[in-house]
């Protein structure tokens, strides 16, 4: 996010969803957040001071150069999904969990570059979480429908 007036004499971005909240550190004219929500800037140039309007931002957790080449089509789904993995990988672990943290359903594959999924769950927010053994363990968001 950044603020489009240039040459500001203050920047405060703000949680717009804990009432205007300043952010500690963020006082520069662009701003990333770490966690989704709605944020908004407070401008002060001379003795004007001019609050933006709140801007929601989802947040993708990209944890390695492995995360990087994930794609999940549909997204939203309506429980039918292929992840791809963007080349070939030896052993990969593919997890849903739920919001609560519950695993809703576990596939292995090896030696693939895709996989298929079918989640027979209620509508909501899910976390697929994908492990090669190498590079980590990236988090996507899935909305299932």
């Amino acid at each position: 996010m950044s603020a489009t007036q240039g040459g500001a004499d203050v920047y405060q971005w703000v949680d717009c969803g804990k009432r205007n909240q300043p952010l500690d550190g963020a006082t520069d004219q662009a701003f990333t957040p770490d966690v989704a929500g709605s944020y908004a800037v407070s401008i002060t140039l001379g003795p004007c001071t001019q609050l933006s309007e709140c801007s929601e931002v989802d947040v993708w957790v990209e944890e390695s150069s492995f995360s990087a080449g994930i794609l999940v089509s549909p997204n939203p789904t309506n429980g039918a999904m292929m992840v791809t993995f963007g080349k070939r990988q030896g052993q990969v672990t593919v997890q849903v969990l739920d919001a609560l943290g519950q695993v809703v359903t576990t596939r292995g594959a090896r030696n693939a570059d895709r996989m298929s999924i079918e989640l027979a769950a209620a509508p909501g927010l899910y976390l697929l979480t994908v492990e090669n053994g190498q590079d980590g363990r990236p988090v996507m968001h899935v909305l299932l429908r």
